[in-house]
């Protein structure tokens, strides 16, 4: 997609491979230039987990009276993450979404998205 956009560009929120957390990925195309032509070498990534963006504005917040939520700007406007630790997901049985993983339990389970 990078490629094609031939620009910086932020993945749709996704679950990363381990721990089931969800995160974003910031995208930047890497290009040399020689003889008047750009040449597409590859992309630099980096990952963020919802996780450690809330530990991030949990810590810059904690002293304000203010809380800062991130939510997508597209419908249905899934929040991300905020300063009060939330990770805009949740954990649900894979079978019924409706209903709470239980803690400390080897049941199916999967992470979802929080509507703001």
């Amino acid at each position: 997609l990078t490629r094609k956009l031939q620009r910086p560009n932020w993945t749709p929120p996704f679950v990363f491979w381990d721990a089931d957390a969800m995160g974003i990925t910031y995208v930047e195309p890497i290009y040399t230039t020689g003889e008047g032509k750009s040449v597409f070498h590859g992309v630099l990534a980096i990952d963020y987990k919802f996780s450690d963006i809330a530990s991030f504005l949990s810590n810059t917040y904690q002293e304000s009276e203010n809380i800062v939520a991130i939510v997508e700007a597209s419908a249905p406007n899934y929040m991300l993450t905020s300063s009060t630790g939330g990770t805009g997901t949740k954990r649900v049985m894979a079978s019924d979404t409706t209903q709470p993983c239980p803690s400390n339990t080897d049941a199916d389970c999967q992470s979802v998205r929080v509507e703001a």
